[in-house]
């Protein structure tokens, strides 16, 4: 439910979850800050390259390969690791300590870039269901969805983005189909994604039931379990 509840709730179930995995806080910071600012370069990338494909007037392939490969280069722990942990100390938090190689970092980029695009085609799809007739190509309306998804994240101000992801849809829709049906996009687009999101909440429920999760199954590193001697 990351992006249809206030991201301090899904903050506290992760680390709820880490904690009954018996994870130390420290590897659960790290993994949540990572999950954090990959999510959001994926989702750039994802912006940059279907919303400049589908924008005839982007300036050609030149611009997309650019800013595409500033994304990237942004990934690797070269610059990566600094700029994150720079905005820790901001925010009061201690600095990251695992280190990942640069191919994992950018691999995990380029698949929520990939990620973002099908979850962007689904709003394709949603708003094709309500204006048949759109002007709009499918990569406009991708790089339109992975904006305001980023946009609402970043709203701290707002839980969940309530207000300011349906803004950036809404003018990003309007001129392409006029005001009125980009409103009910807006709308249908948030009470579609809380139903899809709700429905995977339920899934994974059920596999954490299933898996039966306790506190202690999975040894910490603060306390490992001792070795077989000689």
């Amino acid at each position: 439910m990351g992006n249809s509840s206030p991201p301090e709730w899904a903050v506290a179930a992760a680390l709820h979850l880490y904690r009954r995995l018996a994870i130390p806080p420290p590897v659960a910071a790290t993994c949540l800050s990572l999950t954090t600012i990959t999510g959001i370069l994926g989702a750039l990338l994802a912006a940059v390259l279907f919303g400049g494909l589908g924008n005839p007037g982007f300036g050609g392939p030149w611009p997309l390969l650019g800013l595409s490969a500033a994304l990237i280069t942004a990934s690797t722990p070269r610059l990566l690791y600094p700029s994150l942990n720079w905005v820790l100390k901001l925010v009061g938090r201690p600095p990251i300590e695992v280190r990942l190689r640069a191919t994992h970092i950018v691999a995990v980029v380029l698949a929520l870039a990939l990620a973002a695009g099908l979850y962007g085609a689904g709003f394709g799809c949603l708003t094709y269901a309500f204006v048949p007739t759109a002007p709009a190509g499918i990569g406009q309306l991708i790089g339109l969805f992975a904006f305001a998804q980023i946009a609402g994240f970043l709203a701290f101000f707002a839980p969940a983005g309530i207000g300011v992801r349906e803004g950036v849809l809404m003018v990003g829709l309007s001129p392409l189909v006029g005001s009125g049906p980009a409103i009910v996009v807006a709308a249908a687009c948030r009470l579609w994604q809380t139903a899809m999101e709700l429905a995977m909440t339920l899934v994974g429920l059920a596999m954490l039931r299933s898996l039966r999760l306790a506190p202690g199954r999975f040894p910490s590193q603060e306390n490992p379990s001792p070795q077989p001697s000689d």
